[in-house]
């Protein structure tokens, strides 16, 4: 094994190490939360976080999105997508509290839980950066400071007797917030002084940099992604037209993100209206369990939306995909298979009905891991249209499904109904992705077809 091949492979798995750390703390506090909270108090913690994550898919009013799509292009602006995110944030948090009000959940776990998502909207630009600059290590690093704080926080809160729904969701969503600032929100705020400090250097040398990348078609196509992803941070002067700009664009991905959310949180709100506090406690734990592989998602979304930025994008995504069916696929047969095990470990007494959700949320989770991919990739690849129709069809076919099974079912139907829909819509998102890449190829080609100068308009910021 060659070196650089060395150096990748220990890079991913320093990443896997990171992003296994925040399933690894669902499952270590899975029995503190079931047990310390019993299955109403679970019920109302599980209401109250699909609710703030509900509002919060929609919290930047789609500015992640179209700020890695323009990352691609070397036509971001940080200042116009962090004043729009930031008033998103803002509304989603409002949004949060009447939703959880109208839902029944009590007041302090409604601000509990949605006091701080303008932070965590603001953590998707921050994220967005990242990931533009193929610095994977900070999103993963903030998923393994946010594990680690809720171990401890939601562990000192059991020992000492303080454990409650509100005290749980502040401390789970305080978790996130506070890694994202103390990793990828560090990160977004050097990288724009050092691109600061740097941006009169860079336009001195522009010509001879130029003439230097020429020699090589490869390294002149990673020569301008760099300098183009580079302009996002040049200036953050913005003007009204800029934000009219973004906020325009943004809408396609706020309705994306609406549908989004009903797909995923549909199941508990569903229950929540039509069955008892304590089935609802015990779908939204066994639930809790099966979405908890989104942290694991991160990986491999974050490395396929990076391949979307490479030379060679159609071969590199790919290749990605295939590593995550790899990983994903034997985990889910393997939780399947022990499901009793799994509730008595991670549940305990009281949640016996949970054995047979198990099974089926567990093979909805790969789809669910293949969705999120889908969603990362097409956002990349500026597929906002395609968005939307991906959304549609799990928002369409897991409200059926939900209508049809659980009046009949209860929490298996809705268990199967998820499942289904994420699969469909995981069907829905590959075709889309296909097709965005046989259109775009990859940004660097685009770049290799232009002439040996390029023309100034391509550093704008």
């Amino acid at each position: 094994m060659s070196r650089k091949a060395l150096s990748s492979a220990l890079a991913r798995g320093r990443e896997l190490t990171f992003y296994g750390a925040a399933p690894v703390a669902v499952l270590v506090t899975s029995p503190v939360l079931a047990q310390g909270l019993g299955p109403d108090g679970r019920a109302q913690f599980g209401v109250a976080q699909t609710a703030a994550s509900m509002a919060l898919s929609f919290g930047t009013l789609g500015q992640a999105e179209v700020y890695l799509a323009d990352l691609r292009e070397g036509t971001a602006s940080i200042g116009a997508a962090s004043r729009i995110a930031l008033v998103g944030g803002l509304l989603a948090g409002a949004v949060s509290v009447v939703m959880c009000y109208v839902l029944g959940v009590e007041l302090q776990v409604a601000i509990a839980a949605s006091m701080l998502i303008p932070i965590m909207s603001q953590s998707q630009l921050w994220r967005s950066r990242a990931v533009a600059d193929h610095a994977l290590v900070g999103p993963a690093a903030a998923n393994a400071l946010a594990a680690v704080l809720r171990v401890v926080s939601l562990g000192s809160l059991f020992v000492f007797g303080w454990l409650v729904p509100a005290t749980a969701i502040g401390v789970v969503q305080g978790s996130v917030a506070v890694a994202a600032v103390l990793t990828i929100g560090l990160y977004a705020r050097r990288r724009a002084a050092s691109v600061g400090q740097k941006d009169n250097q860079a336009a001195t040398g522009e010509a001879r940099s130029t003439r230097e990348t020429i020699v090589s078609g490869h390294w002149r196509c990673r020569h301008w992604l760099r300098r183009r992803r580079a302009n996002a941070f040049s200036s953050h002067a913005v003007d009204k037209e800029q934000l009219r700009s973004y906020l325009s664009r943004g809408w396609p991905l706020i309705f994306f993100a609406i549908l989004t959310s009903v797909t995923m949180g549909s199941g508990v709100i569903f229950l929540h209206l039509t069955s008892s506090p304590r089935d609802v406690g015990i779908y939204a734990a066994a639930s809790a369990l099966s979405t908890s592989v989104l942290a694991i998602s991160g990986a491999f979304k974050s490395r396929a939306q990076a391949a979307a930025f490479s030379c060679d994008a159609p071969k590199r995504v790919r290749r990605e995909l295939m590593v995550l069916l790899a990983a994903a696929g034997p985990g889910a047969m393997l939780v399947a298979v022990f499901s009793r095990q799994v509730v008595s470990v991670l549940l305990g007494p009281g949640y016996d009905a949970a054995v047979a959700l198990i099974p089926v949320l567990a093979a909805g989770s790969v789809a669910l891991l293949v969705l999120d991919s889908m969603h990362g990739l097409l956002a990349a690849l500026g597929g906002r249209r395609e968005l939307i129709v991906v959304g549609a069809s799990g928002a369409f076919s897991s409200l059926t499904l939900l209508a049809v099974l659980v009046p009949h079912h209860g929490a298996i139907g809705a268990a199967w109904a998820s499942s289904i829909g994420y699969a469909l819509a995981a069907s829905v998102g590959w075709s889309a992705v296909r097709r965005q890449l046989k259109k775009h190829p990859a940004a660097g080609r685009q770049l290799l077809t232009q002439a040996a100068t390029p023309p100034r308009e391509s550093f704008r910021s």
